[in-house]
């Protein structure tokens, strides 16, 4: 099966803290954040599409620092 991913969000919080996912500016508002609270990048992207191949994906950013979007991506 080929596809291309539509929305796909990668975070390492660890290096760069997402305020939605981290500290006091943590405010659910669409439930519980815990299963996405953790860092999700290719490599954990890789290991949930094993055997399906991206032929593209779309990051989709999540405004971690207006002043320096570039350092998002």
């Amino acid at each position: 099966m080929r596809l291309t991913d539509l929305y796909i969000h990668l975070s390492n919080n660890d290096s760069n803290p997402c305020r939605l996912l981290t500290g006091s500016h943590r405010q659910p508002i669409f439930g519980d954040y815990t299963p996405i609270c953790q860092n999700y990048e290719l490599v954990e992207f890789d290991q949930v599409v094993d055997g399906i191949e991206v032929a593209k994906i779309v990051h989709v950013q999540v405004n971690w620092n207006s002043t320096d979007p570039v350092a998002e991506i």
